[in-house]
Protein backbone atom coordinates (compact mmCIF):
# COMPACT_ATOMS: atom_id res chain seq x y z
CA UNK A 1 0.00 0.00 0.00
CA UNK A 2 2.70 2.14 0.42
CA UNK A 3 3.88 1.83 -2.42
CA UNK A 4 1.06 1.86 -4.63
CA UNK A 5 0.30 5.68 -2.26
CA UNK A 6 4.48 6.34 -3.32
CA UNK A 7 3.86 5.39 -6.41
CA UNK A 8 0.27 7.49 -6.66
CA UNK A 9 2.49 10.25 -5.32
CA UNK A 10 4.74 9.73 -8.08
CA UNK A 11 2.25 9.61 -10.52
CA UNK A 12 0.60 13.06 -9.21
CA UNK A 13 4.12 14.97 -9.13
CA UNK A 14 4.79 13.33 -12.71
CA UNK A 15 1.03 14.43 -13.40
CA UNK A 16 1.94 18.15 -11.67
CA UNK A 17 4.59 18.67 -13.83
CA UNK A 18 2.75 17.51 -17.04
CA UNK A 19 0.24 20.52 -15.73
CA UNK A 20 3.17 22.60 -15.54
CA UNK A 21 5.01 21.88 -18.58
CA UNK A 22 1.01 22.07 -20.49
CA UNK A 23 0.52 25.29 -18.99
CA UNK A 24 3.82 26.47 -20.09
CA UNK A 25 3.78 25.17 -23.42
CA UNK A 26 -0.04 26.44 -23.74
CA UNK A 27 1.51 29.88 -22.99
CA UNK A 28 4.21 29.33 -25.20
CA UNK A 29 1.64 28.75 -27.83
CA UNK A 30 -0.49 31.64 -27.09
CA UNK A 31 2.63 33.90 -27.15
CA UNK A 32 3.87 32.34 -30.48
CA UNK A 33 0.20 33.21 -31.64
CA UNK A 34 0.57 36.69 -30.67
CA UNK A 35 4.33 36.56 -32.27
CA UNK A 36 2.56 35.19 -35.25
CA UNK A 37 -0.10 37.83 -35.32
CA UNK A 38 2.19 40.44 -35.14
CA UNK A 39 4.39 38.85 -37.68
CA UNK A 40 1.17 38.63 -39.94
CA UNK A 41 0.48 42.43 -39.48
CA UNK A 42 3.98 43.11 -40.48
CA UNK A 43 3.94 41.03 -43.14
CA UNK A 44 0.92 42.80 -44.55
CA UNK A 45 2.31 46.56 -43.68
CA UNK A 46 5.74 45.54 -45.61
CA UNK A 47 3.24 44.19 -48.31
CA UNK A 48 1.69 47.13 -48.47
CA UNK A 49 4.96 49.42 -48.49
CA UNK A 50 6.28 46.99 -51.26
CA UNK A 51 2.88 47.68 -53.16
CA UNK A 52 3.36 51.50 -52.92
CA UNK A 53 7.05 51.23 -53.30
CA UNK A 54 6.40 49.03 -57.12
CA UNK A 55 3.56 51.79 -57.70
CA UNK A 56 6.14 54.62 -57.16
CA UNK A 57 8.63 52.93 -59.26
CA UNK A 58 6.62 52.49 -62.13
CA UNK A 59 5.45 55.91 -61.72
CA UNK A 60 9.49 57.03 -62.08
CA UNK A 61 9.67 55.02 -64.96
CA UNK A 62 7.13 56.15 -66.94
CA UNK A 63 8.38 60.02 -65.67
CA UNK A 64 11.55 58.78 -66.94
CA UNK A 65 10.61 57.39 -70.42
CA UNK A 66 8.27 60.61 -70.76
CA UNK A 67 11.37 62.59 -69.70
CA UNK A 68 13.27 61.16 -72.33
CA UNK A 69 10.95 61.69 -75.44
CA UNK A 70 10.73 65.11 -74.24
CA UNK A 71 15.08 65.35 -74.43
CA UNK A 72 14.85 63.48 -77.57
CA UNK A 73 12.30 66.19 -79.18
CA UNK A 74 13.97 68.88 -77.86
CA UNK A 75 16.91 67.31 -79.09
CA UNK A 76 16.08 67.14 -82.69
CA UNK A 77 14.27 70.83 -82.36
CA UNK A 78 17.81 72.11 -81.68
CA UNK A 79 19.27 70.19 -84.68
CA UNK A 80 16.67 72.05 -86.91
CA UNK A 81 17.17 75.33 -85.57
CA UNK A 82 20.96 75.04 -86.06
CA UNK A 83 20.43 74.17 -89.64
CA UNK A 84 18.08 76.91 -90.09
CA UNK A 85 20.49 79.19 -88.21
CA UNK A 86 22.94 78.04 -90.76
CA UNK A 87 21.38 79.09 -93.30
CA UNK A 88 19.88 82.04 -92.40
CA UNK A 89 23.30 83.17 -91.18
CA UNK A 90 25.02 82.25 -94.67
CA UNK A 91 21.88 84.22 -96.10
CA UNK A 92 22.86 86.99 -94.39
CA UNK A 93 26.23 87.09 -95.11
CA UNK A 94 25.73 87.08 -98.82
CA UNK A 95 23.06 89.70 -98.31
CA UNK A 96 25.75 91.53 -96.41
CA UNK A 97 28.36 91.42 -99.30
CA UNK A 98 25.59 91.93 -101.80
CA UNK A 99 24.61 95.14 -100.23
CA UNK A 100 28.51 96.51 -100.01
CA UNK A 101 28.83 95.63 -103.80
CA UNK A 102 25.91 97.61 -104.30
CA UNK A 103 26.81 100.59 -102.12
CA UNK A 104 30.13 100.50 -104.22
CA UNK A 105 28.34 100.01 -107.47
CA UNK A 106 26.34 102.93 -106.39
CA UNK A 107 28.90 105.29 -105.65
CA UNK A 108 30.77 104.90 -109.22
CA UNK A 109 26.98 105.62 -110.70
CA UNK A 110 27.08 108.91 -108.59
CA UNK A 111 30.41 109.84 -110.06
CA UNK A 112 29.75 109.15 -113.16
CA UNK A 113 25.90 110.46 -113.21
CA UNK A 114 27.93 113.69 -111.63
CA UNK A 115 30.51 113.94 -114.84
CA UNK A 116 28.31 113.29 -117.12
CA UNK A 117 25.56 115.92 -115.54
CA UNK A 118 29.05 118.27 -115.44
CA UNK A 119 29.72 117.06 -119.17
CA UNK A 120 26.05 117.66 -120.33
CA UNK A 121 26.26 121.04 -119.00
CA UNK A 122 29.47 122.14 -120.89
CA UNK A 123 27.56 121.29 -123.66
CA UNK A 124 24.34 122.98 -123.27
CA UNK A 125 26.61 126.23 -122.54
CA UNK A 126 28.55 125.62 -126.14
CA UNK A 127 25.60 124.99 -128.03
CA UNK A 128 23.98 127.47 -126.80
CA UNK A 129 27.45 129.76 -127.77
CA UNK A 130 27.51 127.69 -131.54
CA UNK A 131 23.62 128.92 -131.55
CA UNK A 132 24.63 131.72 -130.53
CA UNK A 133 27.29 132.39 -133.59
CA UNK A 134 24.98 130.62 -135.71
CA UNK A 135 22.16 133.11 -135.03
CA UNK A 136 24.76 135.90 -135.77
CA UNK A 137 26.09 134.02 -138.50
CA UNK A 138 22.86 133.80 -140.36
CA UNK A 139 21.90 137.86 -139.61
CA UNK A 140 25.65 137.86 -141.24
CA UNK A 141 24.91 135.72 -143.60
CA UNK A 142 21.44 137.59 -145.03
CA UNK A 143 24.17 140.74 -145.22
CA UNK A 144 26.54 138.76 -147.27
CA UNK A 145 25.08 135.44 -148.63
CA UNK A 146 28.03 134.51 -151.20
CA UNK A 147 30.92 134.57 -148.95
CA UNK A 148 29.81 133.15 -145.56
CA UNK A 149 27.52 130.43 -147.36
CA UNK A 150 30.82 127.87 -146.43
CA UNK A 151 31.15 129.28 -143.36
CA UNK A 152 27.75 128.57 -142.16
CA UNK A 153 27.66 124.72 -143.61
CA UNK A 154 30.82 124.32 -141.24
CA UNK A 155 28.82 125.99 -138.51
CA UNK A 156 25.99 123.62 -139.28
CA UNK A 157 27.85 120.42 -139.34
CA UNK A 158 29.26 121.32 -135.76
CA UNK A 159 26.06 122.14 -135.04
CA UNK A 160 24.88 118.77 -135.62
CA UNK A 161 28.21 116.96 -134.12
CA UNK A 162 27.42 118.43 -131.05
CA UNK A 163 24.03 117.82 -131.14
CA UNK A 164 25.08 113.90 -131.74
CA UNK A 165 27.74 114.25 -128.73
CA UNK A 166 24.97 115.54 -126.27
CA UNK A 167 22.19 112.93 -127.59
CA UNK A 168 25.24 110.23 -126.77
CA UNK A 169 25.33 111.64 -123.39
CA UNK A 170 21.65 111.50 -122.82
CA UNK A 171 21.98 108.21 -124.17
CA UNK A 172 24.87 107.17 -121.17
CA UNK A 173 23.16 108.77 -118.61
CA UNK A 174 19.58 106.95 -119.50
CA UNK A 175 21.48 103.46 -119.42
CA UNK A 176 23.21 104.51 -116.14
CA UNK A 177 20.01 105.45 -114.52
CA UNK A 178 19.14 101.89 -115.84
CA UNK A 179 21.98 100.22 -114.19
CA UNK A 180 20.90 102.09 -111.07
CA UNK A 181 17.34 101.07 -111.37
CA UNK A 182 18.54 96.78 -111.80
CA UNK A 183 20.74 97.40 -108.68
CA UNK A 184 17.99 98.63 -106.51
CA UNK A 185 15.79 96.49 -107.67
CA UNK A 186 18.47 93.40 -107.36
CA UNK A 187 18.78 95.16 -103.16
CA UNK A 188 15.05 95.08 -102.83
CA UNK A 189 15.07 91.02 -103.72
CA UNK A 190 17.64 90.41 -101.25
CA UNK A 191 15.97 92.56 -98.82
CA UNK A 192 13.42 89.89 -98.64
CA UNK A 193 15.86 87.18 -97.80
Amino acid sequence: KKQFQARIFAIEEEKGRYLLAEESKEREIEGLKETLKMLQISKYSLQNKLNEMEQTLQLHMLAKEDHQKSLNEVEKCYAVITCQFGTIKGAHERLEQNVLEAIQLNKKLTKVNKRQESEIDNFKKELKKVTEDLIRSNVTCQQKAGEENLSLTAKEQELQKLQQKLSMVFTGRYVCQLIFCILNLQKQSFGGI
